[in-house]
């Protein structure tokens, strides 16, 4: 994608309020909010910025902090680039695609697609992601959210290839080496978002001194629930400074549990006590689906290439990315009754 007069007239005015927020930041952060939503004309990006907008009413939100601690150690050009990844070419464009396609073929196209990234074989595969990259683009789809216990050579380079998109990849913290940060020190379009374990701490130290974009996810257990909402737990995590804190339920985890735990998430953000955005990475999806599908399912393809539901619903052997292009599966696994 080319950038147009509107975006380029957008990133202007973003980088000059995130200067001014430097300055005088509860002023410039209240117009950022507002000039955000003016923006975004799509359903997706009004109701994410006007809900954004609502919350920084409060002067006494923590948000605020979380805010202007991103500026400040946030490398300029990885936040507006991202930034504007998301809320223009996603939300915005992307969005006014989806909802274009939807409404004339016959089948449906989520915002964003999850791909596991197999550590072994994603020397011989790069070709036909990147042609699922490029084939979903032309859909609408400028979010990705990648997902490998082990970093692959060569999937940076793929993430470069792709500037208009906006990558979020999830992996564990002993992945952050120095060699690898040198090599993404480059890359505008991404952000971590590091596994709660052993080496978060770390982790997070080296990407916050390296100017990095970051987030951190808690893969959670039934048994890991009462722990959640514990005000320590979150506390301790404020103190690693992510952006989004991410909570992922286990297979295992009952509906129950994951309601539970959804509303809390929802109840703390909207309390807007605590300088990170939690967010439940099934459920906080199918709501953003919603407002682009007739179905709120949050898919992708699994490390072998298959496309898969997180409902568990399962697909034919056509719907791989091996087999064939990601119109004809989206054709074959979500069509419109």
């Amino acid at each position: 994608m080319r950038k147009n007069i509107k975006r380029i007239l957008i990133e202007t005015t973003i980088r000059k309020t995130i200067q001014d927020i430097k300055l005088s930041p509860e002023k410039s952060i209240h117009n950022l909010a507002n000039k955000a939503l003016s923006f975004s004309k799509g359903r997706l990006g009004q109701r994410f910025f006007g809900t954004a907008q609502e919350m920084l009413l409060n002067e006494k939100s923590a948000y605020y902090d979380l805010i202007k601690d991103t500026v400040h150690y946030v490398d300029t050009d990885k936040l507006v680039n991202f930034g504007m990844n998301i809320g223009y070419n996603s939300c915005t464009v992307g969005a006014k695609t989806i909802r274009e396609l939807n409404d004339t073929e016959q089948f449906q196209i989520p915002w964003n697609l999850s791909l596991t990234i197999d550590y072994d074989t994603f020397s011989h595969s790069k070709n036909h992601y990147r042609n699922l990259i490029a084939q979903g683009i032309e859909l609408g789809i400028y979010t990705w959210i990648l997902y490998s216990t082990r970093i692959p050579q060569g999937l940076l380079s793929l993430i470069r290839e792709y500037d208009d998109c906006a990558f979020i990849l999830f992996c564990s913290g002993v992945n952050i080496t120095d060699e690898l940060l040198q090599e993404a020190n480059s890359l505008n379009n991404l952000m971590f978002a590091i596994e709660y374990d052993s080496h978060i701490q770390t982790a997070c130290e080296t990407l916050r001194h390296g100017s990095f974009l970051y987030s951190v996810c808690f893969p959670y257990t039934e048994e890991d629930a009462e722990r959640i909402m514990n005000e320590s737990f979150l506390s301790y995590i404020i103190r690693l400074h992510p952006i989004i804190t991410f909570f992922q339920a286990n297979v295992t985890c009952s509906s129950e549990t994951r309601e539970k735990v959804y509303q809390f998430i929802k109840d703390t953000r909207t309390q807007q006590v605590f300088s990170t955005v939690l967010m439940d990475l099934i459920l906080d999806n199918q709501f953003s689906n919603r407002s682009l599908s007739l179905d709120s399912s949050v898919v992708g393809f699994d490390a072998s290439g298959q496309f898969y539901s997180i409902s568990g619903k399962t697909f034919d052997r056509e719907c791989n990315l091996y087999q064939n292009n990601l119109k004809t599966i989206l054709k074959l696994a979500l069509p419109i009754s």
